[in-house]
């Protein structure tokens, strides 16, 4: 469902977010950003494929700073 299960350690300190997963994630996109970043987050979830893509991620201080991000589909058995 392209639900975000994981993040890794740098991703918390960074932001000073205590939660990643879901789509908590995607509220610290440089507004500039956010239609083109989730349209590649979007298209990866149909696709069922894993993406990579930069954007400007809002750091813990306030200030935006870019980011790579990766996401890898996981898929479920049965």
């Amino acid at each position: 469902d392209g639900s975000n299960t994981y993040a890794n350690q740098f991703a918390y300190d960074f932001t000073g977010l205590p939660d990643l997963t879901g789509d908590n994630w995607t509220a610290n996109i440089h507004p500039d950003d956010a239609d083109r970043a989730l349209g590649i987050w979007r298209a990866a979830i149909q696709g069922g494929i894993s993406y990579e893509m930069t954007c400007r991620y809002r750091h813990k201080d306030g200030e935006y700073r870019w980011m790579l991000c990766r996401g890898l589909r996981i898929y479920e058995a049965g």
